[in-house]
């Protein structure tokens, strides 16, 4: 309110009433100029009501809203539904423009610049919580992972014009397959190898790596795409040891880091990785990191040049509303909430995998856990039941009871095609050897702990009752 309306506001109310709420209302306004002129996330979580202050303030920012706005194009911002227009704050432009994602929007400064704001403090978030300074550059997209995967893909794939290969470090996991033929481009498999500690973990096959990579024409070569966060017994790839690998043969290396934000292990050899060797692209999930409803992912790189034509080869402009959820939810936790939520995961974690061990030995299994390498996901086996359809039949039973999550695998040798054109032995077990019918489970960010003990009761009792059933 400038001086003038304080003013004339003073000549209705007595003037210290309204002074009073003037200082509060400058209260808010320093958060959002605070946020404006540091670019990074405040220390504590804001209020939904300044929160929402803020979106209604740059929603008025945008053409759609403007009082004297009058529409002749074919694209005005007008929304027909009124619930649909409250849904989204009343930003209906979206961002970023039909040459680059990140441009500015002539008809939405509002909503260009909350697009901005909330790269810069995702950013700030990784560096911060994540323990990786050096991945202080972040694109947050309207796009689940597999798709922003290939958006880096097609990116690399423009870049390198002889670029036909990705060498892709299996994992068995739809997404991470199919993101590579969608951008036009084969996948080369290089198959995982067991881990050396007899755990029955699998991980990075960095031999055959070498000799794939040796063998090619490095330029036929758009990238090596590896993976962090995965399933147990399969452990995150080794990072650092690949990026060392890439930097010495001159290849891009990916990383699908799907909902690694969480885990301080998995971040720290990121943060090795970069500093030590090749890393291009970092991708993850909003949905699984941040608590917000699927539909957006963060691509962050060490490279702002990389980043920007990322930016450009996004064809056309964008939907905000993903931007828009993260950037909700990551002003009201502040970074001292979300470092809480990382913390209390931690904490959770040890809870989880020992309570998990005690059910296995107690059930006859064997409990697939490795906190050394796997600290989000981790595995019991169900040998101890008669046949693949009460090993399903446990995975459904707790569907039926209200659990969902966990993944049961009776993968044999049979060979599966996975997506048309390519196919795997042992599907769901991350190699051709596997270690025999499993359940997966994982401790993740936002867990209670009386969540996991309803899951554990919930187990055994399926379990018990699939056993004697059959």
């Amino acid at each position: 309110m400038d001086e003038k309306s304080k003013e004339l506001s003073r000549a209705l109310v007595t003037s210290n009433h309204m002074n009073s709420g003037f200082d509060a209302f400058a209260s808010v306004q320093g958060c959002l100029r605070s946020l404006l002129a540091q670019r990074s996330l405040p220390e504590e979580g804001l209020s939904d009501a300044i929160i929402q202050f803020f979106l209604d303030y740059l929603a008025l920012l945008d053409s759609n809203n403007f009082m004297s706005h009058v529409g002749a194009g074919e694209r005005e911002g007008r929304v027909l539904n009124d619930i649909v227009r409250r849904r989204h704050f009343g930003m209906s432009h979206g961002v970023g423009r039909s040459g680059d994602l990140t441009a500015d929007q002539p008809k939405a400064a509002g909503s260009t610049l909350l697009y901005k704001l909330t790269n810069l403090i995702t950013a700030d978030v990784i560096r911060h919580c994540c323990l990786s300074p050096s991945l202080v550059r972040a694109l947050v997209v309207p796009l689940s992972t597999g798709m922003a995967l290939t958006l880096v893909l097609a990116t690399l794939r423009l870049e390198r014009k002889e670029a036909k290969y990705v060498i892709w470090s299996r994992i068995d996991q739809k997404t991470c397959l199919k993101c590579i033929p969608a951008a036009g481009l084969i996948p080369v498999v290089v198959e995982l190898t067991r881990c050396v500690d007899n755990t029955g973990f699998l991980t990075t096959d960095l031999e055959t790596l070498r000799k794939t990579m040796a063998a090619m024409d490095k330029e036929s070569i758009a990238c090596v795409l590896t993976t962090t966060s995965c399933f147990a017994p399969r452990c995150p790839d080794d990072v650092l040891s690949v990026a060392r690998l890439c930097q010495e043969l001159d290849v891009p290396h990916v990383v699908n880091n799907a909902y690694g934000l969480q885990s301080r292990y998995i971040m720290c050899r990121l943060e090795a990785a970069i500093a030590n060797g090749r890393i291009d692209a970092v991708v993850q999930s909003t949905d699984k990191n941040f608590l917000v409803p699927v539909g957006g992912a963060v691509i962050a790189s060490p490279s702002k040049e990389f980043l920007q034509t990322v930016s450009e080869t996004y064809p056309g402009r964008a939907s905000g509303s993903p931007i828009t959820d993260l950037f909700i939810t990551l002003l009201s936790v502040g970074r001292s909430g979300y470092a809480k939520l990382l913390r209390e995961r931690e904490e959770l974690l040890g809870t989880f995998q020992s309570r998990v061990t005690s059910l296995a030995e107690e059930l006859g299994e064997t409990p697939l856990i490795h906190a050394q390498r796997n600290d989000i996901s981790c595995a019991m086996t169900l040998r101890g039941l008669p046949s693949d359809s009460a090993r399903l039949g446990v995975g459904a039973d707790l569907y039926r009871r209200g659990t969902s999550g966990p993944r049961v695998v009776v993968a044999n040798d049979a060979v599966k095609e996975v997506i048309p054109g390519y196919a795997f032995k042992n599907y769901g077990s991350h190699g051709e050897g596997g270690i025999g019918p499993y359940i997966a489970m994982a401790c993740a960010i936002g867990v209670e702990k009386k969540e996991i003990e309803i899951f554990l009761a919930k187990l055994k009792e399926t379990y018990l009752q699939r056993k004697k059933k059959e």
